[in-house]
């Protein structure tokens, strides 16, 4: 029989927060959902004293002017957190169970894809002024990739021989994906003519532009994000967009040719039906079959856009760019 641990709600967030299967922007989220509920229900309370009449009325009140959507986030999180709670056996049921917000319905008119003609002129653009951001840019609209997974890219994740590379994702997992030979060719120009070989502490594909106490940093999730909202805006687009969107943006163009729901999933790297529509589980060569369908549906910028021979960017060295 297995001993019930005692924890107040305030240790039991604590602790999640901390949860190394979580990536930094869930637990962000989680902090900002679960600290308020601690300071409303009382930080001592022990967890297993809430009802599902405290949450209740917590979420009535808390959420009270908040927009469908974000109150549909705010109570799936909630009910993620007890329901980990219940897993550890801090709890014998989560009272957050029976709380439910139905989720409001997308607009079919709308789309959280980046469009096509901004993608192609930040490539553009990156192609012309910085070979991190154009290797960046094509990784992600290639693998669909999340950007805190593109952002602990290593280089020794990157296999020649096998044409692959390993992408950490989110929870901490990791999975293959092909490289088709012209990313290859475009990643590997970087690491053996562009990236910083020197005062460059890590092993990690990417670095900032510019060198904090004499060192090249990794660049982080938030910076790689930042710099594709500076992109945009660059190229002179009315709304900046984040990595996301382009994510959206590998799903949206496979969909539209037609390809299966089990392609898109692979592709993807999804094991929810949350961020779509229902997926199925799919087999590795999916993964590879969208890379390459997806090489054929759009063009990285070449000799016939930038009459520049072909698809290497220009070597610029990272100190002419900070």
């Amino acid at each position: 029989m297995t001993v019930r641990e005692h924890r107040s709600l305030e240790e039991a967030v604590d602790l999640i927060l901390v949860d190394p299967r979580y990536s930094p922007a869930t637990i962000a989220n989680y902090a900002l959902t679960l600290r308020p509920m601690v300071s409303r229900l009382g930080p001592i309370r022990p967890l297993e004293d809430i009802t599902y009449s405290d949450l209740l009325l917590y979420t009535n009140k808390a959420f009270a002017r908040s927009k469908p959507a974000t109150r549909w986030q705010y109570t799936q999180r909630i009910r993620a957190f007890f329901r980990w709670a219940l897993l550890h056996h801090w709890i014998d049921y989560s009272p957050a169970e029976a709380l439910y917000y139905p989720r409001p319905p997308k607009d079919p008119t709308k789309t959280r894809a980046i469009p096509t003609d901004l993608l192609n002129d930040i490539l553009a653009y990156a192609y012309r002024k910085c070979e991190r951001d154009y290797v960046i840019l094509v990784l992600l609209c290639r693998t669909g990739m999340r950007r805190g997974a593109c952002a602990h890219i290593q280089i020794d994740h990157i296999s020649k021989p096998k044409h692959r590379i390993a992408i950490w994702d989110k929870g901490g997992f990791t999975w293959s994906k092909p490289l088709l030979p012209e990313v290859e060719q475009i990643v590997w120009h970087y690491i053996d003519h562009v990236r910083p070989k020197t005062n460059c502490p890590h092993n990690f594909l990417f670095t900032s532009l510019r060198r904090e106490d004499g060192l090249y940093q990794p660049l982080t999730p938030q910076g790689l994000s930042t710099r594709i909202f500076n992109l945009c805006m660059k190229v002179g687009a009315e709304k900046g967009f984040r990595p996301h969107a382009i994510r959206h943006w590998v799903a949206e163009i496979l969909d539209e040719d037609g390809e299966d729901r089990e392609v898109i999933q692979a592709m993807l790297n999804q094991k929810s039906a949350t961020s779509t529509d229902n997926y199925i589980s799919s087999k590795p060569v999916h993964a590879e079959q969208a890379s390459q369908r997806l090489s054929t549906l759009h063009r990285l910028p070449s000799s016939v856009e930038l009459k520049s021979g072909d698809l290497l960017p220009k070597i610029i060295r990272f100190e002419e760019l900070a």
